[in-house]
Parts: C-alpha cells; sequence; structure tokens
C-alpha cells in the first residue's frame, strides 16, 4: 500500500513538472514573439519629431588636440586636478563668460558607490573649477535609461552639481530634435537631446572609464551614446559603430 502510494505520488509530480515545462515554453515562446513582432529596426521618422535637422558644433579646443593625462591616485579632487594641471590648467580650457554643459553619466539610478555613474565627486569639482575659470554658467544634463529624475537623485549628481551653483536639465520630449551625421548608416533624422546644448560653447564630458562586452574598451566614447533619444537600444546590437 505504502509503495503504491509512493508510484503514484511519483507519477503526479512527474505530471505536475512536464505540465510546468510546457506552460515555461510557451511563454518563453510567446515573449519572443511579442519582441519581434514589436522590434524596430528603423527608428522614429521624421515625421515623429516635426522638427528640422539639426547639428552640433565641433566643441573640440584646439589647444588641447592631441593631448592626455593619466593620473592614478584615490582621492578624485586632486587626481582632477592634477591633471588639469598636466595640460596647462582649467583655464586653457574654459575662459571667462563661457557656457559650459557637463555631459555626465546619469544613466542608472545607482549609488555612487558602484561606479556605474559619474563621480558626484567629480562635478562639483568640475563645475567648481569651471567657475573659477570664469565660466558665466554650467548646465549638467544627460539622457538616463532609467527615470530620469530618480536617476539624478540617487547617483548624487544632482544635489552634487546644484551645490556649486550649476544648473540641472533633465530630458524632456521637447529637448530633442532629429540629426543625421554625414555619411551615416546608423544616425539617419535620428533624435538627439539638443535643447540643453543651445547657446553653450564649451562641452566637458564627465565619466567612468568602461568596457563593453560587444566594443571591447568604449572607455568614455559611450558616454555620448547618451544623447541619442528614441529607441536607441536597437544600435546595441553594432554598439561600436555607433560609438
Amino acid at each position: 500500500m505504502s509503495m503504491e502510494n509512493h508510484n503514484l505520488n511519483s507519477k503526479t509530480t512527474r505530471r505536475a513538472f512536464l505540465a510546468r515545462c510546457s506552460k515555461a515554453g510557451l511563454s518563453v515562446a510567446a515573449a519572443c514573439t511579442a519582441g519581434y513582432l514589436f522590434y524596430d529596426p528603423f527608428g522614429p521618422k521624421q515625421s515623429e519629431t516635426n522638427n528640422k535637422l539639426v547639428t552640433l558644433p565641433d566643441y573640440s579646443v584646439p589647444e588641447q588636440k592631441g593631448r592626455m593625462a593619466i593620473v592614478k591616485g584615490d582621492d578624485r579632487v586632486k587626481t582632477i586636478n592634477l591633471a588639469l594641471k598636466a595640460l596647462g590648467g582649467i583655464e586653457t580650457i574654459v575662459k571667462k563668460g563661457d557656457k559650459v554643459l557637463l555631459k555626465v553619466n546619469a544613466a542608472f539610478a545607482t549609488p555612487p558607490a558602484l561606479s556605474a555613474t559619474t563621480s558626484p565627486v567629480l562635478v562639483s569639482e568640475i563645475t567648481r573649477l569651471c567657475f573659477k575659470a570664469g565660466a558665466k554658467n554650467v548646465v549638467v544634463t544627460d539622457n538616463p535609461i532609467n527615470d530620469p529624475a530618480s536617476c539624478f537623485a540617487l547617483t548624487g549628481i544632482e544635489s552634487a552639481a546644484r551645490s556649486q551653483g550649476a544648473d540641472v536639465l533633465l530630458p524632456e520630449n521637447a529637448f530633442f530634435q532629429p540629426t543625421t551625421v554625414k555619411d551615416a548608416v546608423l544616425i539617419k533624422e535620428w533624435p538627439i537631446l539638443f535643447k540643453p546644448f543651445e547657446g553653450i560653447n564649451k562641452v566637458i564630458g564627465v565619466a567612468p572609464l568602461k568596457d563593453h562586452h560587444r566594443s571591447g574598451a568604449s572607455m568614455t566614447m559611450k558616454n555620448w551614446y547618451g544623447i541619442l533619444g528614441g529607441r536607441r537600444n536597437v544600435f546595441h546590437q553594432d554598439i561600436h559603430n555607433i560609438i
């Protein structure tokens, strides 16, 4: 009697297991089908933006062309100041009356300790240095992956920027306008975070060094991916070329 009950329970367990596997398989198939149906390889059309094409100017500083400073250390304030000193000082980059934009990496709603986003210490110090060099104003912005307000708050970037007098611009739909990169294969009539750059004459990228499994060392270059709007995730399969 005991043996028969054991066999009956075993069969019931096997049936339940197979049923669960079937349901799981159907769920995965449905999810994959939905992903395929909603996949958009082309992104938004120009008509969706109702704006003319725009182009960002060349923000490079001729005096710094081809120059790089590498400083190692645990104190971010000391290292950024030593790096700038090696390049001739912040005054060689920011002049009196300049309108400066700091393009940070605020992509995720995570604390600074995880180092997935720009260090708020660097944001604070670079903002301070820009004003010290005579900048008229400093704007800090990004187009995060997660909710912008949460990202700027939890990363500490917003409070760090405001503590030194910078303006923080969170992305809005009206801030995006389409652009086309000359001879582009990927960026054609694609929305970019344009509004915060209007009136700006100096741009500084501030981002942690990173790698990416699809491109190798993306360094700080992927930070500029953050000005793209629309369904930019369609570019991730070809991330090295979009960078």
